[in-house]
């Protein structure tokens, strides 16, 4: 079961293509002499576009969508600010999630390249 808030049903997606790009990225450069260490690095690089895609995406979002109120009791505003989220995560945390999981991919990758 999948739970999503908002545009959050769009993270997987946007995920998905970002690795399927660094699988595309390995195989067309690369061809067949593909190793774990070339591997590593053009998921991490498709894994890091995507990333920031998401970060960015999240950020226009709730910048198009914000919302200023006047409450009439208080006379103060009220800010609305949609809510994008899978799995009750927020967007722009699963950009970041992407982030940490990419660079342990490109210092594995780098390592594995090197023979350390």
């Amino acid at each position: 079961m999948v739970i999503w808030t908002g545009f959050g049903i769009l993270i997987p997606i946007i995920f998905i293509l970002g690795v399927g790009g660094g699988v595309f990225l390995e195989n067309s450069i690369f061809g067949d002499a593909q190793n774990s260490g070339t591997r590593a690095i053009c998921f991490s690089l498709g894994l890091a576009l995507s990333s920031i895609t998401c970060w960015f995406f999240h950020k226009s979002l709730v910048k198009k969508g914000t919302k200023t109120l006047l409450d009439k009791e208080t006379g103060e505003d009220v800010v609305f600010k949609p809510s994008h989220s899978l799995f009750f995560i927020p967007m722009h945390w699963w950009g970041v999630i992407g982030a940490a999981v990419s660079s342990f991919l490109l210092f594995y990758g780098i390592k594995t390249l090197l023979g350390a």
